[in-house]
């Protein structure tokens, strides 16, 4: 529940929250901790640093809040043009009824049949209406599709975007693990070090551990049968394969195995060349030297990489904002098509960029998930939540909640908003141009009442109809 120090123990510590890293981080004593993480295996001691009030867990949810309360409103147009537009119709009536009753002399009845036939013609119904309708229309599609809008104000906002943050993690990525090289070593077959590794990692309920043990089912190969398994915090595990006779079998960093076995150069370079990729090594040894390493990274969803395409078409900039290592989220970046990359950020650090974007003159838009997101969605133009992985804060916080988490949805949504802000144009242009035009025939004698309800709900038919079209946009 507080931030602190650990004085004993050594655990991993799942950090998703704060700072959006999806493998645990190895802790040990001396090492912050935070509120908010999760401690996935061992026993801490420790030392609270803050009190609740001052932990990294609140300042996050106090950004998020005063970001929200320093959010300026959009002032609508309609609103601006209706405190004008209805006294001065109102004021041309009266003008109109004067001049045919009294200069031209056409006497009570004829007066007042013009100056009512102008109150219908210029009644601003069509031109209220433009503007909801289109955007409950595009709402209602949006929703259709699983993206809840919060509000005309962030569709019109969309519209405007050039810029769009992403994190990293069960944003691009899937935040889970996944074994993407293996290398064979000292003449282990792939299936012994499938499958010999499973059996002591099948035990652990660590991500990695997991990710190893899916590794091996995926290739066809059940885990072997072992016992006497041994966690060593923040190493790796040993535990002794059942059917391959007078096997042990080490698992961990290569420190851990180094300990045992003697490490070449070609081991150091191949945990090297991983790390260089952002990627985490788990080293195998069956106690006759390395038996091989296992390579895994953040897996990237498949979407991800034509999401940003599109987003480039539409002429929006994509930025990468992550907690990860910066090593990590480059190499990500690099796979997805995304050249300004941003690691080892914290929340504030994420905030702070989108501030410096937004001094630049740029509108961005931030999408995220975590509660680490929150303070920088909340600053953004618009805020986007990945809703169904999403925490409650970040989709408290956001503008638009994408409920099925599909990344693919925001390219469609900006396209959506640029076609809601369009339509809303060409209603409300459309309508003042055929309100005025009828208003100067009925100033010209020419208008009627005929006329003037042709004026008044004809063209509120027409801006109905044309706006209901954002139904099926696609």
């Amino acid at each position: 529940p507080m931030d602190g120090k650990i004085v004993l123990g050594a655990s991993a510590i799942d950090e998703a929250a704060i700072t959006g890293e999806p493998i645990p981080k190895e802790k040990n004593v001396g090492d912050a901790v935070f509120a908010g993480t999760l401690n996935q295996q061992g026993y801490l001691e420790i030392k609270t640093t803050k009190l609740s009030a001052d932990t990294t867990f609140s300042k996050i949810i106090q950004l998020a809040f005063q970001a929200n309360a320093n959010k300026s409103e959009r002032q609508k147009f309609i609103q601006k043009f209706a405190k004008k537009y209805t006294p001065t119709i109102l004021v041309l009536a009266l003008v109109l009824f004067l001049v045919y009753n009294f200069i031209l002399h056409k006497g009570f009845t004829e007066s007042m049949n013009m100056a009512i036939s102008l109150l219908v013609i210029a009644c601003p119904c069509a031109l209220v209406i433009s503007t909801p309708v289109s955007i409950y229309a595009a709402i209602g599609n949006a929703s259709s599709r699983g993206a809840i809008i919060k509000g005309g104000k962030f569709l019109e906002a969309l519209a405007e975007v050039d810029t769009i943050a992403l994190d990293k993690t069960r944003t691009i990525t899937y935040g889970k693990p996944i074994v993407s090289d293996m290398f064979m070593l000292n003449g282990t077959s792939q299936e012994e070090l499938l499958a010999c590794t499973a059996g002591a990692e099948v035990f652990s309920e660590h991500p990695v551990a997991q990710a190893i043990v899916d590794a091996t089912k995926k290739a066809g190969y059940e885990p072997h049968a072992a016992h006497k398994y041994k966690s060593v915090i923040g190493k790796g595990a040993t535990a002794e394969c059942l059917v391959c006779k007078d096997e042990t079998i080490k698992a961990g960093n290569l420190n851990y195995i180094g300990e045992s076995e003697k490490i070449g150069d070609e081991e150091h370079k191949i945990v090297q060349n991983l790390s260089d990729e952002g990627k985490t090594s788990i080293v195998v040894s069956f106690g006759k030297g390395v038996a091989g390493v296992f390579g895994l990274e953040d897996e990237i969803k498949p979407e991800s990489k034509a999401t940003i395409q599109q987003i480039k078409n539409l002429g929006v900039s994509p930025i990468m904002l992550s907690g990860d290592s910066q090593i990590a989220a480059s190499f990500v970046g690099q796979q997805v098509g995304i050249e300004n990359v941003n690691g080892n950020l914290l929340p504030e650090n994420k905030a702070e960029k989108i501030q410096q974007l937004q001094a630049d003159g740029k509108k961005v838009a931030m999408v995220g998930d975590g509660i680490n997101d929150a303070p920088s969605m909340a600053l953004s133009t618009v805020g986007i939540a990945m809703g169904a992985a999403g925490s409650d804060v970040a989709i408290e916080t956001a503008s638009i909640a994408l409920m099925n988490d599909k990344l693919e949805l925001i390219p469609f949504l900006i396209r959506l908003s640029r076609a809601t802000v369009n339509q809303i144009k060409f209603n409300t242009i459309g309508s003042i141009v055929v309100k005025v035009l009828f208003v100067l025939l009925a100033f010209l004698g020419y208008s009627n009442l005929v006329l003037a309800i042709f004026a008044d709900v004809g063209v509120l038919m027409i801006v109905i109809l044309l706006s209901l079209r954002l139904r099926s946009f696609k």
